[in-house]
């Protein structure tokens, strides 16, 4: 599932995304220190960890470490279970992030200055914790930034990785029922 962290370096040039954060200009960076680039840089796309530069459609792995899944319930919580393929029980890091869709954003200054451009997939929050047993429970994250113009849909991306590393093991998604804080 696509995710798209808007990384705030590029507030200098004048205009601040309102998407756009520190904490996700921190993700890119340990993502460049993993690839040994010499400077931090925006990529196309990040596949499983690594910077993808190929123009084809990647080819789905089927031995796959397992199956994931994530299901909303009516009081914004979360089910998650994580059954692995070999059986074997252990501790994941589990991230839980609330993306936007058709989103409009005027751009006041900087390289796109005067356009309007849409937006989707954008990472409105992010929530990071132990997924320790399965199933387990969490709760939804939160909405968009309240700076930020609301989404025409919203979805819950979920991905898991071995405990301290960011690449991900599994990744499951769908869309939020219209209740779960989108916008109009």
């Amino acid at each position: 599932m696509p995710v798209a962290f808007h990384v705030d370096y590029w507030d200098r040039l004048g205009w601040k995304d309102p998407f756009a954060s520190a904490e996700w200009t921190k993700r890119q960076r340990l993502y460049t220190a993993n690839w040994n680039a010499e400077s931090v840089y925006t990529p196309a796309f990040v596949l499983n960890g690594r910077e993808w530069r190929d123009a084809r459609v990647p080819v789905i792995n089927d031995g796959g470490p397992g199956t994931l899944s994530a299901t909303v319930r009516s009081n914004n919580s979360v089910l998650v279970n994580f059954e692995p393929a070999k059986g074997e029980a252990r501790d994941f890091d589990l991230y839980l992030a609330r993306l936007g869709f058709g989103i409009s954003i005027n751009v006041r200054a900087g390289e796109n200055n005067g356009r309007s451009l849409r937006h989707d997939f954008v990472v409105l929050s992010l929530d990071h914790q132990k997924l320790a047993a399965s199933p387990q429970e969490f709760h939804l994250p939160s909405s968009a930034p309240e700076n930020a113009s609301h989404p025409n849909r919203t979805a819950l991306a979920a991905w898991i990785t071995r405990p301290g590393d960011i690449t991900p093991l599994q990744a499951t998604g769908g869309w939020l029922p219209p209740s779960s804080g989108e916008g109009h």
